[in-house]
């Protein structure tokens, strides 16, 4: 039996990384636009009338626009990525 370890060539890395971004973009792309779309529906929420109702909508509201923020810096790393930039730390 042979303890011989294979390694991938760098021709075979970059073919595994090309694949991996094919298969990801649609993904990458609904993931913003799907924030978007809860944004715009979430803006259009009408205000509770008790407190509690505020805080929670007023939750909502905040955590899709962070989603939002977070999904559009993704997809612009993503696209940067892509194109051989570095993605940023």
């Amino acid at each position: 039996m042979s303890n011989i370890i294979g390694f991938q060539s760098a021709a075979d890395r970059t073919a595994a990384h090309a694949k991996a971004f094919v298969h990801m973009e649609g993904d990458v792309c609904d993931l913003e636009r799907m924030a978007h779309i809860a944004l715009a529906q979430i803006q259009d929420c009408s205000v509770p009338d008790d407190e509690q109702g505020c805080r929670e909508l007023e939750l909502a509201v905040f955590a899709v626009a962070q989603l939002t923020i977070m999904a559009k810096a993704f997809r612009k790393n993503y696209e940067a990525a892509y194109r051989g930039q570095e993605w940023p730390e």
